[in-house]
């Protein structure tokens, strides 16, 4: 229940981290009033917006999602609490890599396309930092190392930053190859009550490619500092988890049961409802 005093949760969209699909699951647990949004397509746009509400309009709010780096608590006059989900570092790139090549409206589609841009090339020549150069560590690290660090120079000041911020700033916590379990925690932690969803935004098993050993490697090395910010990231989810009781586990495989169902019957009804308009 939100009082006056309460902090404004944030939502940090780290991207091709199974973001689009929590945001389905904010929108069902918050009322429209009280989501304010940053979207992908227009982020400076939407955090220029966001920062320029008033006291009122502000206190109004109950969450804050979208793209953005950790430090947006700093310009506003609230109390703020973050929470996010990682991914494996070589998972993401690859993911974010197809992932511009099927979105024509990308900012950098026309380029891989144009260039034939395998994933090795993609990986070494940089072309984008967020997706390919420690981007979970430039993310968590705070606004200044997003852009202004060049590629290839993330150092270990920046993943000893970022730790410090998930242990200080982040109430929870999630990994997308825990998501059934990261969902519980973030219920325990935030009181929602409506978390079945249908996977969004999400490459379709039947055409995932294979990926060689060497460019897989390539991609770990590339992501040396965001490998390691995972591999902690992982003990903390582990240590909350644990935290929560043996209940926990049960808790879980009745969520993966009810949600299993919601897969099958969800889709159904939608198509129902479709046909009844027409």
């Amino acid at each position: 229940m939100k009082t006056d005093s309460s902090p404004l949760l944030a939502f940090l969209h780290i991207p091709k981290a199974g973001g689009t699909t929590i945001h389905r699951i904010i929108e069902r647990n918050y009322s429209k009033d009280a989501i304010f949004t940053i979207r992908g397509m227009r982020v400076q746009e939407s955090i220029e917006e966001f920062l320029a509400l008033s006291p009122q309009q502000l206190a109004r709010l109950e969450i804050v999602k979208g793209h953005f780096c950790f430090g947006l608590h700093e310009f506003v006059q609230r109390p703020m609490c973050y929470f996010t989900f990682l991914r494996h570092p070589v998972a993401r790139v690859i993911s974010s890599y197809y992932f511009i090549l099927r979105t024509p409206h990308h900012t950098y589609h026309d380029l891989l396309v144009s260039r034939n841009m395998t994933l090795a090339q993609f990986v070494r020549q940089g072309v984008s930092k967020v997706a390919t150069d420690n981007g979970q560590t430039r993310i968590l690290a705070g606004w200044e190392c997003l852009d202004a660090v060049d590629f290839g120079k993330c150092d270990r000041d920046m993943l000893e930053q970022a730790k410090i911020n998930l242990v200080t700033h982040f109430d929870c916590i999630g990994l997308v190859e825990q998501f059934n379990r990261s969902l519980i925690l973030a219920r325990r932690a935030f009181h929602w009550n409506r978390l079945l969803y249908l996977k969004q935004n999400t490459m379709p098993r039947s055409v995932r490619p294979s990926v060689s050993d060497s460019t897989r490697q390539l991609i770990r090395e590339a992501n040396r500092l965001d490998m390691e910010l995972y591999d902690f990231a992982a003990g903390l989810f582990q240590e909350a988890f644990a935290r929560l009781g043996a209940k926990a586990e049960l808790e879980v495989k009745l969520f993966e049961l009810l949600n299993s169902l919601y897969a099958i019957v969800a889709p159904r009804y939608a198509s129902v409802r479709s046909s009844m308009r027409q």
